[in-house]
């Protein structure tokens, strides 16, 4: 079977560095220690339109979101495992 020449091959990709088991953003930290991370993502409940979002991400009412948040954390997995136990 013959190729076209207009079409070729990739060359494989350069040698990449063995993994560390670390991200580049934990590779790359702020000298500032007292800044927290924006990206962690945390079940917020301050707002009303925050709660609404949630609930309706969840599939849950906002006072089954309160109890879930109150039992086992803001962390979103752990909500969405004890809403689904709860049904």
């Amino acid at each position: 079977m013959r190729y076209a020449p207009f079409l070729s091959f990739p060359s494989w990709p350069a040698a990449q560095p063995a993994y560390s088991g670390r991200t580049e953003k934990e590779v790359r930290m702020s000298e500032d220690n007292t800044r927290q991370g924006d990206d962690e993502l945390v079940i917020n409940l301050d707002h009303d339109w925050e709660r609404s979002n949630w609930s309706r991400w969840l599939n849950c009412s906002e006072p089954e979101l309160l109890h879930a948040v109150e039992s086992v954390g803001a962390d979103p997995d752990n909500v969405r495992r004890f809403l689904r136990q709860a049904r």
